[in-house]
């Protein structure tokens, strides 16, 4: 089989803490991912259909923030 596939992506995270006293700290993140296209190379597929059926790329992205404490240490 002769398909070629080609691409590319940009991830990351970006975070960052906040420390308001020595028993509470703050934090807060972003990040995102990538998974590229694929099919299984078992499948037994002619060339016309490799061609057609790639499973689609999938990307994510994700917020988090929280705070944590020593309180109750």
């Amino acid at each position: 089989m002769t398909g070629r596939y080609d691409d590319d992506a940009l991830v990351g995270k970006l975070a960052a803490t906040y420390d308001f006293n020595v028993h509470v700290m703050g934090y807060v993140g972003w990040s995102t991912g990538y998974k590229g296209e694929g099919i299984a190379a078992t499948l037994g597929l002619t060339q016309a259909q490799f061609e057609q059926l790639p499973a689609p790329a999938e990307t994510t992205s994700r917020l988090e923030a929280g705070l944590t404490t020593t309180l109750l240490h």
